[in-house]
């Protein structure tokens, strides 16, 4: 996954204009287990974005947007 660069980014919903981006440079990112705090918020598949000392968890709906 190391030759890869990766974004992420918040949309609103019918906008074309990210509201929110976090540069994932240097992070590992990898499949994750459900989190329960984030099913509660509809989210369904989850990766998390690993680097020295920090862990982000990311949650989706859409299948496809955790291999995108």
């Amino acid at each position: 996954i190391s030759q890869y660069c990766f974004a992420t980014c918040s949309y609103r919903e019918r906008k074309s204009e990210p509201t929110e981006m976090m540069p994932l440079e240097g992070y590992t990112v990898d499949y994750a287990e459900p989190d329960n705090g984030l099913i509660m918020h509809d989210g369904k598949y989850f990766f998390k974005a690993v680097r020295e000392g920090d862990v982000v968890t990311f949650a989706t709906n859409e299948e496809n947007e955790r291999h995108s």
